[in-house]
């Protein structure tokens, strides 16, 4: 069966490679080309002693450079709560410091902040105030706050934090965020740039790694970080008009470095290498259980063949997973088909001589819902559609716009969708556990009292992921993966996470 459904897929992507801005087309190319009741604190010199023995995203080369050259849009702010473009949005890591930076590992390292302890009621924060911002002015407990409100307010910032209730500053170097419900990942949330407040709002004052000489449009080593960049001093911008120059400027050497989250249709990242770069974005089924119960979900995720979804939908940058949290185990065998049928038997479902599933005299019909204009996601709609059919089930694809798409799954007018959904740092699951259409209590009774917990108890994930496997309220399939492309006369020694491509950049 699995060999059938991989001659599905290869034949549906076929067509796809027929599409000339189509983003896996680019991958190809470039082929051939925790915090909790402890307080956290760490020493200014020890931030990045956990890097050294790092060999995640690592890129190994052989020699050293004191100059780098990376892409941007002139035409867009640097201000990191006013970019718009990702290749500006990246920068800001560069510019300014956050309170916490995420590890490979998505563990919190503390930056700015130099302690985080965990009340019954929030989380008391204390920041060091020794560290200083470009123009040697020292970081205060009002800056922070000050950035606090502006991250919330912020697209991309602010969801992480909307658990917060209320922050109030307790002394020079202390503050307290009080949240609506615990949450043990809160330092997750905390990676939102530290601005100088009162600064300028083209460009206001940070701390970070480098600072913006705005005339010669470079950035140069900063002298008063804490982050000392050991070998690389000067970092040119070079303008960009849109995507699809930045691959003929990373093979005429005009760029040495740039990163795609391979969302745009203009990936073109043709270097001499590439790295793929975790992401936080679930590929996922939408279920609606009024028309397929625990039992048919289950099966559903089992036949899903989700490693050559992977490898040839998302050309391998995509990680197989059946949990809706990032995590390192993935059992390709989570349950155990011949008991799932039996379980369906025992509902009143059955079989007929043509291998058709039936129950209450009438096929089993589970139709897919996608939307037309995301071509990966038809390709895994018609992938699924046949591999309902081999199933056993009766099966439509519908193939709709975005607007009709949406309105259908608001209606509840599906049986199963196809979505992607960037989650947040923090393991934060309310979009996904909750819809105004579903009784949730009815369907998964267990499943929202067991995300409570996870997120108010250490250490409690693996008992989240086994209620969750139970229920099955969505079907995870993947997480997508990023690509860090460079050219062919860059050389440096790597570490890049999705929250800070440049996260080791002083070690360079």
């Amino acid at each position: 069966m699995m060999f059938h459904m991989k001659q599905l897929l290869e034949e549906n992507v076929k067509k796809i490679k027929k599409t000339t801005f189509f983003i896996f087309i680019v991958i190809l190319t470039m082929l051939f080309s925790s915090c909790g009741n402890t307080i956290l604190k760490v020493e200014k010199n020890d931030i990045y002693n956990n890097i050294e023995s790092s060999t995640s995203n690592k890129i190994e080369t052989n020699k050293n450079i004191d100059k780098i050259k990376i892409p941007y849009y002139e035409n867009d702010s640097l201000n990191p709560y006013q970019s718009e473009t990702l290749h500006n949005f990246i920068l800001n890591t560069l510019i300014y410091d956050s309170l916490f930076i995420l590890d490979t590992a998505d563990n919190p390292i503390p930056l700015i902040a130099i302690s985080i302890t965990k009340l019954q009621d929030g989380h008391l924060i204390a920041i060091d105030t020794e560290q200083k911002y470009s123009d040697g002015s020292n970081i205060t407990v009002d800056d922070v706050l000050y950035s606090f409100n502006l991250a919330r307010e912020h697209k991309y910032y602010g969801p992480p934090l909307n658990n917060i209730d209320n922050i109030e500053k307790i002394s020079e170097n202390t503050f307290k965020v009080y949240l609506k419900e615990p949450d043990v990942y809160f330092a997750k949330c905390l990676t939102f740039p530290i601005v100088k407040q009162n600064s300028s709002k083209e460009l206001p004052i940070g701390s970070g790694r480098f600072v913006l000489n705005s005339v010669e449009k470079k950035l140069i080593a900063s002298t008063t970080t804490h982050r000392k960049v050991k070998t690389i001093k000067e970092i040119k911008l070079v303008p960009t008009t849109n995507e699809e120059t930045l691959s003929f400027s990373l093979m005429d050497n005009s760029i040495d470095i740039m990163y795609s989250d391979l969302q745009s249709k203009f990936n073109l990242g043709v270097g001499i290498g590439y790295k793929q770069i975790p992401i936080s974005n679930l590929i996922y089924l939408g279920v609606n259980p009024y028309i397929a119960n625990a039992n048919i979900r289950k099966l559903i995720s089992e036949n899903i063949d989700r490693e050559i979804i992977s490898r040839t939908v998302y050309t391998g940058f995509a990680k197989p997973t059946f949990f809706p949290i990032k995590t390192d185990n993935y059992n390709k065998n989570i349950y155990n088909l011949f008991n799932l049928e039996e379980a369906l038997l025992k509902q009143g479902y059955r079989k007929n001589e043509n291998n058709k599933w039936i129950f209450n005299d009438k096929y089993v019909t589970i139709d897919i819902l996608i939307n037309k204009e995301s071509l990966d996601k038809t390709v895994i709609g018609e992938y699924l559609q046949k591999t309902l059919t081999h199933m056993g089930f009766e099966s439509t694809l519908h193939k709709v716009s975005y607007n009709e798409y949406i309105n259908n799954i608001n209606n509840g007018n599906y049986g199963i969708y196809i979505s992607e959904m960037k989650l947040s740092p923090n393991n934060d699951l309310t979009q996904l556990l909750s819809n105004k259409n579903i009784n949730y209590s009815t369907f998964y009774p267990n499943i929202i009292n067991s995300y409570k917990e996870m997120k108010s108890i250490e250490d409690n994930e693996e008992q989240f992921k086994l209620t969750f496997t139970e229920e099955l309220p969505i079907i995870p399939l993947v997480f997508r993966r990023g690509a860090l492309c460079y050219s062919r006369d860059f050389s440096a020694n790597i570490v890049a996470t999705e929250q800070d491509i440049f996260y080791n950049i002083e070690n360079w």
